[in-house]
């Protein structure tokens, strides 16, 4: 079979997963002969791809608060309002790439103008969307009771984000009934062959990684409370580096140095996304969560990794680190239903 990948680039869970699904379909005689990773005016290079063809195109994407501790949605709107345009013509430019490939099958990675993109080029070839947002659709999900307009906002997403979908691929932490009705198929977390082939050590020093660098004063103060640990915090940008203390090392995301920090720290804090919460409980980490400022999806995701009982969740970086647990009580089941990942998803694409 011959696959067309389209991956959302926002933040670095979507990349990774698309990459653990490249591996997987690879090792089994399969290719995937295009892709489309979405960027926007700001974005980096994103380096997990560096080394793989492939295609950008603009894709929405948010904008942080001022204080860089969150998401603005207002002005996230707005921007992306005004590049209403520039995406059109990118879903037209999609749709007429998939028409005229001879690609067998489309595989959208949660971004709205590949699906759009996808169901426009009435090309007939099945598309497979694949995200964790899709886990917010079983019927046992408990809501949070307020912040309603945002849920609102974050279903209509995910609606458009699988239009058209032969089925919707939820990334799940653990197994669940799948809702054929709803073209609903609940599969393992996608996990690099890196890090499912590490062998994670106990070390001394605190792994963070935070998607927004407003948080970083905050780490800061976190450090100064506890000198005798070693501090070693990832983030994607900084500005105006404050004077650090000398037990916090600050990092740009690198994909060697991260997962080296990662299999040996004694304890993983992080922002609540997805995929650095699963590798932690993989590799059997201590996990404490804290949702970024105004992201409701991370809200959301804090739920889910509660649900579990797999971290402690914090409001904040002012954490308390004393209650975590040494291992993560979530680690045996979720590497039994990690074990199961590739038959599973090879089922559900071959159908």
């Amino acid at each position: 079979m011959k696959y067309l990948f389209i991956v959302q680039g926002e933040g670095l869970g979507h990349t990774t997963q698309s990459i653990a699904l490249r591996s997987i379909l690879e090792k089994n005689g399969h290719k995937v002969s295009t892709t489309f990773l979405g960027s926007n005016f700001f974005r980096k290079e994103n380096e997990l791809y560096r080394s793989i063809p492939h295609e950008c195109f603009y894709s929405p994407f948010f904008l942080h608060r001022s204080d860089k501790k969150g998401i603005n949605l207002f002005l996230t709107f707005l921007y992306n309002l005004f590049l209403a345009p520039i995406y059109l013509f990118t879903i037209l430019r999609i749709a007429y790439r998939i028409r005229t490939s001879d690609v067998n099958a489309i595989i959208v990675f949660y971004d709205m103008i590949g699906q759009l993109g996808s169901f426009l080029s009435f090309s007939a070839k099945p598309v497979f969307s694949v995200s964790h947002h899709f886990i917010f659709e079983q019927p046992s999900f408990i809501w949070p009771s307020h912040r309603k307009a945002e849920r609102i906002m974050l279903k209509i997403h995910s609606w458009l984000a699988s239009l058209g979908a032969k089925k919707k691929l939820a990334l799940s932490f653990t197994p669940e009934s799948n809702i054929p009705t709803k073209r609903l198929y609940f599969v393992p977390p996608l996990l690099r062959h890196e890090i499912l082939d590490s062998i994670p050590v106990e070390g001394d020093h605190i792994h963070i990684y935070c998607l927004q660098p407003g948080f970083l004063d905050s780490i800061i103060n976190l450090a100064k409370r506890m000198p005798e640990k070693e501090f070693r915090v990832f983030l994607h940008e900084i500005k105006n580096e404050p004077q650090l203390p000398s037990n916090v090392n600050i990092y740009f995301i690198s994909e060697v140095k991260f997962r080296k920090s990662m299999t040996t720290a004694s304890l993983i804090i992080c922002t609540s996304g997805f995929e650095t919460p699963a590798e932690a409980i993989y590799l059997n980490k201590p996990l404490i969560v804290v949702p970024s400022k105004g992201h409701f999806e991370q809200y959301c995701n804090a739920l889910d990794v509660l649900r579990i009982k797999a971290a402690v969740v914090w409001d904040s970086f002012n954490i308390d680190i004393d209650p975590v647990l040494k291992d993560n009580p979530a680690h045996d089941n979720f590497v039994k239903w990690i074990s199961m990942s590739e038959e599973i998803l090879l089922k559900h694409l071959s159908e």
